[in-house]
């Protein structure tokens, strides 16, 4: 379902549109807004790197895209709770921070590699 629910959006959304929300012109502000979607939304891994594929396809930056995969992989606010449930709180919380600005350092790397 959820790769019918990204097929339906990439269908709907033309290239413009993602070129200048997470394009390489888009700078800090499209790897901020790609950080925090991919922080809030949950799915699976080969979704997300098949997902990356096709908004690299449709002119998304590399800086943009690699801090969207990093989050979407490492921080997961969606099972938070759960999280916290096991390991705490507070080291639930520190853990999906940290990641979270791990991936800007991912994004930033990458935009300079491939960028």
């Amino acid at each position: 379902s959820i790769i019918v629910i990204v097929g339906l959006m990439l269908a709907f959304i033309d290239t413009n549109t993602i070129s200048r929300l997470i394009g390489n012109e888009s700078g800090f502000l499209g790897v901020l807004f790609s950080a925090v979607v991919g922080s809030t939304v949950m799915v699976p891994t080969f979704v997300a790197f098949s997902t990356a594929n096709t908004l690299l396809n449709s002119g998304a930056g590399y800086a943009q895209v690699a801090a969207l995969v990093s989050t979407l992989t490492f921080v997961g606010i969606m099972t938070f709770s759960l999280e916290a449930k096991y390991i705490g709180k507070k080291t639930a919380f520190y853990r999906n921070f940290f990641a979270f600005l791990f991936s800007f350092i991912v994004a930033y790397f990458i935009g300079g590699i491939l960028g």
